[in-house]
């Protein structure tokens, strides 16, 4: 009776002590994100700095905070015997190291369509391993993660060695496939939100921030392909701080 009794007092106030905790990191991140566009829109860089080289030096940034972010969730995971931070930091490794870079500094490059096809297979790989990561199946255990990123290299690998076709020609001209997956990158980071109100947990919370900053960058690249020079360096900029925000979650959860 007692323990029930402390129990239903200590549920509300502890759902209380989350959404002020959680009202305060979105303030904090909304700030930030206002700050990191002021100072990357086109007004102030044009004409200062190379966009090109800015952008690729960004790019590298937010690749090497993800890959930290991925050791630090594989760190937390071996410590605490959770499985799901290690499925995590598989997705964001995979984010970071590989489709990251290749995305972004090396498919402008080439405009054929199948090595795009293979970056977004991979894509949706990395994805399906961001859900799964919510609550991984046991029979995978910590190490499952890992092994669908390992096969998601080697599916990527063998489509970027196929021929060019229709399909892989329509993709290299339309920006539409790679809005549904980076839509799909956006609905991901909402999950990770419902699922930090959920518990509630400011760790999955902010993690969930972090990611759907990266999907509102990630998108815009996708809407207005072609546009960077007149874009200042407001994506890859917002890109670096969504990695942050998410490298930041998974230090206070190792902590």
């Amino acid at each position: 009776m007692a323990s029930g009794a402390l129990g239903a007092f200590l549920g509300p106030q502890r759902r209380a002590r989350f959404l002020a905790g959680h009202l305060t990191d979105v303030l904090v991140v909304a700030v930030l994100a206002v700050l990191v566009v002021a100072v990357s829109r086109p007004a102030v860089v044009d004409g200062r700095i190379d966009l090109s080289d800015a952008t690729a030096v960004l790019t590298l940034v937010a690749a090497a905070v993800g890959s930290a972010a991925a050791i630090v969730a594989l760190v937390t995971g071996r410590l605490s015997g959770d499985p799901r931070p290690s499925w995590f930091g598989a997705a964001l490794l995979l984010y970071g190291v590989v489709l990251l870079p290749l995305s972004a500094l090396v498919l402008p490059q080439y405009p054929a369509g199948t090595p795009r096809l293979a970056v977004l297979t991979m894509f949706v790989i990395s994805l399906c391993i961001l859900v799964a990561a919510l609550r991984p199946p046991p029979a995978l255990g910590a190490w499952g993660g890992w092994a669908l990123a390992a096969a998601a290299l080697l599916v990527g690998g063998v489509v970027a060695s196929q021929g060019e076709s229709p399909f892989t020609r329509m993709l290299a001209t339309s920006p539409l496939s790679s809005i549904v997956v980076q839509s799909g990158w956006a609905l991901v980071a909402v999950l990770f939100l419902l699922d930090g109100y959920r518990r509630p947990s400011r760790v999955r919370a902010r993690m969930g921030l972090g990611l759907l900053i990266v999907a509102v960058s990630q998108l815009y690249r996708a809407i207005v392909p072609g546009q960077e020079s007149t874009a200042g360096l407001v994506y890859p900029s917002l890109r670096v701080l969504g990695m942050g925000v998410v490298l930041a979650a998974l230090l206070t959860m190792a902590l």
